[in-house]
């Protein structure tokens, strides 16, 4: 009996997290959907896809010939939950490698950045600008 209240506690607990998560996930993602490219599995997004082309050594390929002919110059691809916005026009990567505070690292960097520091890979902004 203890224990299944327990249980019951526990499921209302995680289902209080988890919906305005969810909710705001799911507002996010209607966002970033708007701009052109393939449709994902859910939790995998577009995760199998490109492991199958990397597999035939054809990713390359895939993102800057075969989803720029078929979604544009700009598109969008899922690898799980994160969205990766893919640019292959100079006329749209221009303004935002020049700016100082349009570019930040993504958080794929977090893992090695104790080990690396902010040196001249990691660093952003008008640090990175002053390090070159």
């Amino acid at each position: 009996m203890l224990l299944h209240l327990l249980l019951i506690v526990l499921v209302i607990l995680v289902t209080r997290k988890l919906i305005p998560w969810y909710l705001a996930f799911r507002a996010f993602r209607q966002k970033v959907d708007l701009i052109p490219g393939p449709n994902g599995w859910p939790i995998l997004g577009s995760a199998p896809e490109l492991v199958q082309k990397l597999k035939k050594g054809e990713m390359t390929r895939l993102l800057f010939k075969e989803y720029p002919e078929k979604y544009g110059p700009i598109f969008r691809f899922w690898t799980a939950f994160i969205p990766r916005i893919g640019l292959c026009s100079a006329r749209h990567v221009e303004p935002l490698l020049s700016s100082t505070t349009l570019i930040k690292k993504s958080i794929d960097y977090d893992f090695i950045r104790d080990w690396l520091g902010d040196g001249l890979l990691l660093s952003s902004g008008l640090s990175s600008k002053l390090k070159i």
